[in-house]
């Protein structure tokens, strides 16, 4: 009964060799150790693993103890055992790259060398190992065609790497020194996205090279903007001179041709300093016409007083007077001695619009036509520059000096209107600006030495002159709530009683009143 038993199991023993050889490449048969070739026929890793199962269940069926069991192998069973400790060890050496997930963890970055020895080792290990080898070696055959068609243009970037593709073309010293477009690095990056599962380190570092050289190119493009990008854009932002040097400092280290860049870049930091010299010229000359301008008025309000006075004592102030150099015909004090309360409402409440000679600008009619019109066109100029200078960051200022002047013109040549209740508030907002004007208030302090006495001569130069009309407007102002509360005496005491008012009264309150302008 034993011998039959044993007749059996050797059967099926035999049976598990002859399934098994297949498997087995020949050079596993041989006794010394080299390299394992190709079997026949590569087994699936599961059936091999499910093959060695059915030889340990033909050794359970023996009778003998342990130890003699252990001695009794099939013929085959080691080799399939060393063939699966070859696979199991190469799943568990890269595991980390064989479990990664690109759609939750982004593109996994390999060598190139790497790679191709995962490949190696995979394709040496006589099993078939399904998923995990077929997507290895497709990955390493897309990345070596990539290799392949742009291997000079890794070359020529620089870039180092010991993997060299069997198909690529030699390299001549003449294909190394050509010149590298920018256009080169995006199509090939393009391509790697689109044709590459990984991210080799030769595609990372060409990215690298190229996001650097692209970020370059938009700021050069923001500072120095091409011809028809100008024309495309309404409002450019506006940059340093130190951008542009900056920039000029950094194009050396890019590995991209970026010639054409620096030339915009020479242009523009050319065309400012140019424009700087002429803008330094014309502040000056703005700050020697500021002076001239506060002379000319100081000579020509030598002969008349400088803020509102009795009625027909005085020319109006200079502020009223036309271009043309006439003076508008002064208000007369209609019905003197006859004083009603109509009459004193008509005074609180008159309104005299003053208006010049011809429609031309507040400050030309107050003999600022060759002043302010300088400080215009710088305006403009600055406007038109892309890059931030120290004279172009006078020109906010210039520009809120020069509104505050044409506002403060506009409510001098019509000093009666100041006396209306319903204009109070714009004089009392033209003071407050003028006096945050003159202390500079929130304005630019330059470093440049130069830059600071240019600057600080030019405000100086235009703080003059609105301090002497914010004195006039400060005296305006003052005559002004003095006429309010007069006003208001007036009505207190017209509607204190139903009585008449006493003419002594009213005499008391015209002759207050001279001290305010008349009416028509």
């Amino acid at each position: 009964m034993d011998s039959s038993k044993l007749l059996q199991i050797e059967v099926d023993a035999r049976h598990w060799s002859s399934k098994a050889r297949p498997w087995i490449p020949s050079s596993m048969w041989d006794d010394e150790p080299g390299e394992v070739t190709a079997p026949q026929k590569r087994g699936k890793f599961d059936d091999v693993e499910e093959h060695l199962d059915r030889a340990s269940t033909l050794r359970d069926r023996l009778w003998f103890d342990e130890e003699k069991k252990s001695e009794w192998v099939l013929e085959g069973e080691s080799q399939l055992t060393e063939m699966i400790d070859m696979a199991q060890t190469w799943f568990d050496k890269y595991e980390d790259i064989l479990d990664h997930d690109s759609r939750r963890k982004g593109k996994l970055c390999l060598p190139m060398t790497q790679l191709h020895t995962i490949v190696q080792e995979v394709n040496r290990i006589p099993l078939n190992l399904g998923n995990p080898s077929t997507k290895i070696n497709r990955i390493f055959s897309q990345a070596d065609d990539w290799i392949t068609t742009y291997y000079t243009l890794i070359r020529r970037c620089g870039i180092e790497s010991d993997y060299v593709p069997s198909g690529a073309e030699p390299i001549s010293e003449e294909d190394l020194t050509k010149t590298l477009k920018i256009d080169e690095l995006d199509t090939a990056i393009d391509d790697a996205d689109s044709e590459v599962s990984i991210d080799l380190e030769v595609i990372k570092k060409m990215r690298e090279f190229l996001e650097t050289a692209q970020a370059w190119i938009d700021r050069v493009d923001a500072v120095a903007p091409t011809p028809d990008s100008r024309k495309k854009s309404k409002q450019q932002e506006k940059h340093s001179v130190n951008e542009i040097s900056e920039l000029l400092g950094e194009y050396s280290s890019l590995i991209v041709d970026v010639s054409e860049e620096v030339e915009r870049l020479k242009l523009e930091q050319s065309t400012t300093t140019s424009w700087r010299l002429q803008a330094q010229q014309t502040l000056k000359e703005i700050t020697s016409a500021f002076a001239n301008f506060r002379k000319e008025r100081a000579d020509a309000c030598s002969s008349s007083a400088t803020a509102l006075k009795p009625n027909n004592a005085a020319p109006p102030p200079l502020a009223a007077t036309s271009a043309s150099g006439q003076t508008p015909p002064e208000s007369t004090n209609n019905g003197a001695g006859s004083m009603t309360t109509r009459h004193i409402n008509s005074r609180r409440g008159a309104v005299s619009t003053v208006t010049s000679a011809s429609e031309t600008p507040a400050y030309v009619e107050n003999g600022g036509k060759d002043l302010f019109p300088l400080v215009q066109t710088f305006i403009k100029g600055v406007k038109a520059m892309n890059i931030i200078t120290p004279e172009g960051t006078v020109a906010d200022e210039l520009a809120e000096v020069l509104n505050w002047f044409t506002k403060a013109f506009k409510l001098m040549a019509a000093p009666l209107d100041l006396f209306d209740r319903k204009n109070f508030s714009k004089l009392d907002k033209a003071i407050e600006a003028g006096q945050k004007l003159v202390a500079f208030d929130g304005f630019a302090v330059e470093e440049v030495p130069e830059d600071k006495a240019l600057i600080q001569g030019l405000r100086q130069s235009w703080a003059a002159v609105l301090k002497d009309d914010l004195d006039r407007l400060v005296d305006v102002q003052a005559q002004r709530n003095k006429f309010a509360a007069w006003c208001e005496k007036a009505d207190a005491i017209i509607s204190s009683t139903d009585k008449k008012v006493s003419l002594e009264t009213l005499k008391e309150l015209e002759q207050q009143s001279s001290e305010f302008p008349a009416c028509k």
